[in-house]
């Protein structure tokens, strides 16, 4: 893995010269259940379209205002779990408060969707576990030195590719899209 940290070296990769820097098919393939065809997960011209189109909403004021509502909104959640956690000594996994609190905003920026995980009782939806469930996958896969591998565990539903029953309606919705799965895991708040 290379790290980049200078602005000109990071628009050459991921602008300029895109096309010299492919994910290739290995790294689609791995993340395709989570990510499918999207702007993360494609190269050449499927990307540049997906770029081009995402750039305009993407530079827009509308969407920066946007955006900065959304974060208030669920700061709004954010702010009375840490007071009450503050005023009655109640400890907290701090990590998972603020993976909730990222994985409401992105899904309400990115989806026009409130999956919800950041409210008063804490409970995990469905949606929020599968798209763990389908991160978790994804990582490990790109860490077996054969794809095949889990390939086929993935197609015999065994192993480290074995679907929880609880998450495996969940995953199949993160596979075909977000809003499906984040209006489900609504339902249940």
């Amino acid at each position: 893995m290379i790290v980049k940290a200078n602005p000109e070296n990071i628009k050459y990769i991921l602008k300029t010269q895109f096309d010299n820097y492919p994910k290739g098919k290995p790294f689609m393939a791995i993340l395709h259940d989570l990510l499918a065809k999207g702007i993360i997960n494609s190269d050449g011209n499927a990307w540049e379209l997906q770029r081009k189109v995402a750039s305009y909403e993407l530079d827009t004021r509308s969407l920066r205002e946007f955006v900065l509502r959304v974060v208030e909104e669920v700061t709004d959640r954010l702010v009375p779990i840490l007071n009450k956690a503050s005023q009655t000594g109640r400890g907290l996994n701090f990590q998972d408060i603020l993976q909730r609190f990222a994985f409401d905003n992105i899904c309400k920026v990115a989806f026009g969707i409130d999956p919800g995980s950041l409210n008063a009782s804490l409970s995990v939806s469905e949606f929020a576990q599968a798209f763990d469930v389908a991160t978790e996958l994804s990582a490990r896969r790109s860490t077996a030195p054969i794809s095949l591998a889990w390939n086929i565990k993935r197609m015999l539903n065994i192993g480290s590719e074995k679907m929880p029953p609880l998450c495996s309606k969940g995953h199949v919705r993160v596979r075909h899209g977000c809003h499906s799965a984040a209006e489900a895991g609504n339902e249940q708040h």
